[in-house]
């Protein structure tokens, strides 16, 4: 998904930018923001590793699915509170004021794009309400216990309505990045 391609590109080139340091120095704002997008980072990676853990080494019971939906879905509405923050907008929004309105060869490109991922993914996570985000990582994990078992039954209708639940959800939340109205009610 888009989101995910922006996600991975701005922790990409915050991770990995030699630049940092003079922006940094430049405009103390930016500094904070780039230390509040890494905690994220990490925030998101704790939650890749508990994704993996669901699908590799997670007993297969609808308790522990259960379980680890609740899980998923509490540090989902953790990390998208972080993001969507007032404080990540106004060190955005200063950051930008005040490194893009320099002269274009003060400021370094690896700068400029992370500014730029940063305002793409902040301006579609606020259209998400973190109830619509919960749902989905807690759908996420229903939906892959409800596979495997219907899997080993051999008996996709047993699926079907999940995955239907699964796309429903799915284009909710696309319709809330766009910007429709009424996207995050269920």
């Amino acid at each position: 998904s888009t989101t995910t391609v922006t996600n991975e590109e701005t922790e990409e080139a915050i991770l990995g930018a030699s630049s940092l340091v003079s922006s940094e120095e430049k405009c103390p704002s930016y500094k904070e923001l780039v230390e509040k997008l890494r905690n994220l980072t990490q925030l998101r990676r704790v939650q890749a590793v508990v994704n993996y853990d669901q699908l590799v080494f997670m007993p297969q019971s609808d308790r522990a699915a259960a379980e680890r939906g609740a899980q998923l879905s509490a540090l989902a509405g953790l990390i998208h509170e972080k993001a969507t923050s007032s404080e990540i907008a106004s060190l955005l929004k200063t950051s930008e004021e005040q490194l893009l309105s320099q002269a274009s060869e003060d400021v370094d490109d690896e700068t400029k794009r992370i500014l730029e991922l940063t305002r793409i993914d902040l301006d579609k996570k606020q259209r998400i309400s973190p109830e619509l985000e919960a749902k989905r990582a807690s759908l996420s994990s229903s939906a892959y216990a409800a596979w495997v078992k219907a899997r080993q039954a051999d008996d996709f209708s047993a699926f079907e309505p999940v995955l239907r639940d699964c796309f429903d959800t799915a284009m909710q939340a696309a319709r809330a990045m766009q910007g429709e109205e009424d996207a995050n009610k269920s």
